[in-house]
């Protein structure tokens, strides 16, 4: 079978199991999974859907998720998506029994309530934690493969003048790793974005290792004293935002043995 047909398969099969295209609020896809928004979730075969050979199994968030893999889910989404649009063309215009403005607003609330559903301590940490490290992953991909290749060349002698460029390529990012996930950080808990990455910035400075603070030299790899600064800094904008009880708890502070 062509590699089209099996992709238009995989939909074709998948589409009946989640309730047909009528209840199809929303399509999208991130690297594995086939995301759609339900308008009523229990038109919903599971069983069914798990046991179809390219579904590699099913997650229930603020949308039905469906995991297909990577590569998989990129080709069978616009599948899908034309065989929800081909069959709400031929399917009758229904006949409005309710406003546009009732219906999104029961959207809305089975939303609401599958949110409300899966808002357990457990998840929302596993997400906050997801939230920050995902958006990191291609960059680390990017570099794992941009070092991999280096030491290939580097084992083979091959490309001498290249090498320390590649290298530099695959170490920048792990260099300042420390920033993003200080800016993924904030703005996942509220905090300014900008800010999160300043205040990570300063761990990783190789500058730090001049400073004497207090009778110490601080130190990049450990920066002792940057991070119980910026512990407060970050537990004083939590419960305040104000930039006085930033400069207060920096002037109560003093350097523990």
């Amino acid at each position: 079978m062509a590699t089209e047909d099996k992709n238009r398969a995989t939909a074709a099969a998948i589409l009946p199991l989640v309730g047909g295209a009528a209840n199809v609020a929303s399509i999208a896809h991130c690297m594995t999974r086939l995301r759609l928004g339900l308008h009523d979730r229990s038109l919903v075969d599971d069983e069914a859907l798990k046991a179809l050979p390219a579904v590699l199994g099913v997650v229930e968030d603020d949308t039905y998720q469906i995991v297909l893999g990577p590569g998989t889910v990129a080709r069978v989404t616009p599948e899908f998506e034309q065989l929800v649009e081909e069959a709400r063309e031929a399917a009758p215009a229904p006949v409005a029994a309710v406003s546009a403005e009732e219906l999104a607003a029961q959207g809305a609330a089975i939303k609401a309530q599958q949110k409300a559903k899966n808002a357990t301590p457990f998840k929302l940490f596993l997400r906050r934690i997801a939230n920050i490290f995902v958006p990191l992953i291609p960059a680390l991909i990017g570099c794992g493969i941009i070092a991999g290749l280096n030491g290939l060349l580097v084992n083979l002698g091959w490309l001498p003048a290249v090498t320390p460029a590649l290298a530099a390529m695959a170490s920048g990012f792990m260099a300042l790793i420390a920033v993003f996930v200080g800016y993924n950080t904030a703005k996942e808990f509220g905090g300014t974005p900008i800010l999160g990455g300043a205040v990570a910035a300063i761990i990783v400075f190789p500058g730090v290792a001049n400073i004497d603070a207090f009778g110490q030299t601080l130190s990049p790899a450990r920066a002792v004293c940057s991070a119980r600064w910026a512990r407060r800094c970050w537990r004083c904008t939590w419960r305040s935002g104000a930039a006085d009880g930033c400069r207060r708890r920096w002037t109560s502070w003093s350097p523990r043995p």
